[in-house]
């Protein structure tokens, strides 16, 4: 039985390292974070903790972009019977893109450039969410080993702006290619359900999933610079893919600290790395 354990969590540890929403997290943690360092072992406590999210591929409906986005925050929230925990997540982000967007109709008193790329990179702004994990489905397979299923539900709300992106564009009168810079603004509200499963093996919990995501907002740019006149464009933007996969793995250092990592695909590639405790 053991043997057929490591072997499964061998699997999965090699598969979330290669592997690249937001971040699910793992369901177990309600669980096993089950012994405050202060609290002791209540039915209620308060965990907290340090997450970071590498963000390097995301496409959007109608363009051609390579979008990187980082993340930097906490994560914290009230444990309830250790199978509920109920969070927010505050942080920092930031955003690098390079992108094309398609049938797009801009506000212009400038009519003999077409804009060919945008390209930009963010100034640093704070980002916030909401978000429950519940624990449903736990049971014993063996001494320390433990099967679990459960729901990780979240909303978070990015919003990022700078002066200094660079628009490519084309001269329709001369023929040659321009670069004006202009400011950019973003605003993305993120909406995902995840559904994950766990396999502990002591302190060792690896988990898998599926999830289902939702990425719009809008988006503005302004061309100032210009001898005589302005390009102003202001639309919406969607994911290119609404489904993906998740891995992970989390270490459980004691019931009151964990380490954990975490790789997601299909809909965007990215990892993110965790550490928290319960209070």
């Amino acid at each position: 039985m053991r043997i057929t354990v490591c072997f499964i969590m061998i699997t999965i540890v090699f598969a979330a390292g290669t592997a690249f929403g937001a971040p699910v997290g793992n369901i177990a943690d309600p669980s096993v974070l089950s012994t405050g360092k202060f609290s002791g072992e209540r039915a209620y406590g308060f965990i907290a903790g340090v997450e970071t999210e590498f963000v390097s591929n995301r496409s959007f409906l109608d363009q051609e972009n390579k979008l990187k986005f980082n993340f930097y925050g906490v994560k914290a929230g009230a444990a309830l019977k250790d199978n509920l925990f109920i969070y927010t997540v505050l942080g920092i982000g930031e955003m690098e893109d390079s992108k094309r967007i398609h049938n797009w109709e801009p506000v212009r008193s400038v009519v003999f450039v077409r804009i060919d790329r945008v390209e930009i990179e963010t100034d640093p702004n704070f980002v916030f969410g909401l978000g429950v994990t519940a624990l449903m489905y736990e049971h014993k397979i063996d001494e320390d080993v433990f099967f679990r299923i459960g729901l990780d539900v979240k909303y978070r709300r990015i919003s990022l702006e700078t002066d200094s992106a660079v628009i490519r564009l084309s001269n329709f009168d001369s023929g040659l290619s321009e670069i004006k810079s202009a400011s950019y603004a973003i605003n993305m509200d993120e909406y995902q359900g995840a559904l994950a499963a766990s396999l502990q093996y002591e302190n060792f919990v690896p988990y898998i999933g599926f999830k289902i995501s939702d990425c719009n907002g809008d988006e503005k740019i302004a061309i100032k610079n210009f001898a005589a006149g302005s390009i102003d464009y202001s639309g919406n933007f969607y994911t290119n893919g609404k489904s993906g996969l998740f891995l992970g793995l989390t270490y459980y250092i004691s019931n009151t600290f964990s380490i954990g990592i975490e790789g997601r695909e299909r809909d965007e590639e990215a990892f993110n790395v965790t550490a928290q405790m319960r209070f």
